[in-house]
């Protein structure tokens, strides 16, 4: 019997699921309710809470600080000997987010769509055009913040079914949950297929966050690394580049429809 990948986590297809589920069940039920743009923030924000708490109920906050990767440092370190990891897996973060964005216009361009993101975050940015920038800046760190958390618990859940169902060594049972929780978190966004018939942006999402999760390890190789490794899984750098990502979307509507600031201007179009 292989021994599961992640201890901290449960080991059932269904407990992966429900971390899925639960969302859904609010933003589809809630749907013809709302007005355009669809989802409201106030109902994504429940979906989020309810969320956040059966994965505390199902994991324990211990483990999501500890597997998660919220703290940077192992066993026998203190923060003040390796805080340099915070900024360099925000700048891996940032990289990423950005370089995606980028990606995704270009690819847009291509296609001859408007835009490569995923309707349910444009339905959000569209929601906060009328308010100033610092607001949604929030809302996409939020955003940015508890999604990561509901994805790669996914991840972790669904690897460790993955391994005890099919006998699966860590790596390949990994592989699998990241395919499993992508899909399942890009099915979340269905409720705003309104917003795009294409299909495009939806392969795209489940390519962003397999990326997103992948680039957790990013500083996991030790030959590449040396010193600078952090042997673990860590959730800054998918948080910052989820964060980056929307907020360039953000920004780019905004440009589009008022003369927001020549920066923005100048970096996003």
């Amino acid at each position: 019997m292989v021994e599961k990948p992640f201890k901290g986590f449960p080991d059932s297809f269904f407990a992966g699921l429900v971390i899925f589920i639960v969302p859904a069940l609010i933003l589809f039920t809630s749907q013809p309710l709302a007005p355009y743009p669809f989802p409201h923030p106030v109902v994504f924000y429940l979906s989020v809470f309810f969320t956040i708490a059966i994965i505390t109920g199902l994991v324990g906050w211990g483990n999501l600080v500890e597997y998660l990767g919220f703290d940077i440092t192992q066993p026998g370190e203190r923060i003040e000997q390796v805080w340099w990891r915070f900024p360099i897996l925000l700048f891996f973060g940032f990289l990423v987010g950005f370089g995606l964005y980028k990606w995704s216009n270009f690819a847009s361009s291509l296609l001859g769509l408007p835009m490569l993101s995923l309707p349910l975050d444009s339905a959000l940015a569209v929601y906060f055009l009328s308010y100033p920038l610092v607001f949604s800046t929030v809302n996409w760190i939020i955003v940015a913040f508890f999604e990561e958390v509901m994805r790669n618990t996914g991840v972790f859940i669904f690897a460790n079914a993955l391994s005890k169902r099919f006998n699966l060594k860590a790596d390949s049972a990994f592989v699998g949950g990241v395919i499993l929780a992508s899909i399942a978190f890009i099915i979340l966004h269905l409720p705003a297929w309104q917003f795009t018939g294409n299909i495009f942006p939806y392969l795209f999402g489940i390519g962003a966050s397999m990326l997103f999760t992948l680039i957790g390890y990013v500083l996991y190789v030790k030959g590449l690394w040396g010193k600078l490794t952090f042997a673990e899984f860590s959730i800054i750098a998918p948080i910052t580049a989820h964060f980056v990502f929307d907020l360039s979307i953000d920004w780019k509507l905004r440009s589009l429809i008022s003369p927001m600031a020549l920066l923005g201007i100048y970096l996003f179009m």
